[in-house]
């Protein structure tokens, strides 16, 4: 796995709480949208991952969440472990400074520090789009797409039928390869269609779901 690495001027200074030297580090805004990141136990630098981003939204943070994304944290370039409980560590005394939310809340956090030194860490473009490009085959199947769509289009062209049978719209033109289909009867018979047509697409869409889907 590759990274793309990121450094930041330090535009901010505190003290270390255990040998009191300056630290110098940049503090990453709110807009940044730096949630989740995770640190590497050794070092200070920061790992985000745009597909973790995307997994937090809409969903409650729990601690199945965070195992689930911890599970595949990678290796530190240099050689440590990205971890969820890691904290940034001060490069004189190399303690860590503790973090003052445990790893579940900091899961929403978006204000990274990186301390003078640290490097931001983003998957490289190729390994994003591999991780794109998989998901997408695992949950993408061409037969559920053309299911999905007959259901919009049995969907719509039934709402025209069914505004022209009850009176709704009684301009509206029903035609299908010459055959017309503009009186009370024939609006019946392109509604029972388009019926038909939402229903094999229902079952194109259920009978092609993903394995571990529920049927």
């Amino acid at each position: 796995m590759e990274f793309e690495s990121f450094t930041r001027t330090p535009c901010k200074t505190i003290s270390c709480p255990h040998c009191r030297h300056a630290i110098e580090f940049y503090h990453y805004s709110g807009m940044g949208g730096l949630a989740p990141h995770f640190y590497c136990d050794t070092c200070s630098n920061i790992l985000f991952r745009e597909e973790d981003h995307h997994k937090i939204r809409d969903r409650e943070i729990t601690m199945d969440l965070l195992d689930e994304l911890s599970e595949d944290l990678p290796a530190c370039p240099c050689g440590g472990q990205f971890r969820s409980e890691a904290s940034p560590k001060c490069p004189h005394c190399k303690r860590e400074i503790k973090h003052r939310d445990n790893p579940q809340r900091r899961l929403t956090d978006p204000y990274a520090i990186q301390i003078k030194g640290a490097h931001l860490l983003k998957l490289t473009n190729a390994d994003r789009n591999n991780t794109v490009q998989t998901n997408n085959k695992d949950n993408y199947n061409p037969i559920q797409g053309i299911g999905c769509l007959l259901i919009f289009m049995g969907l719509m062209f039934g709402s025209f039928g069914l505004a022209g049978l009850t009176g709704l719209a009684s301009d509206v033109e029903l035609g299908f390869f010459g055959l017309q289909f503009n009186d009370q009867p024939g609006r019946i018979f392109w509604i029972i269609g388009c019926g038909l047509v939402i229903f094999l697409g229902i079952l194109l869409v259920r009978r092609n779901r993903p394995p571990g889907q529920d049927r």
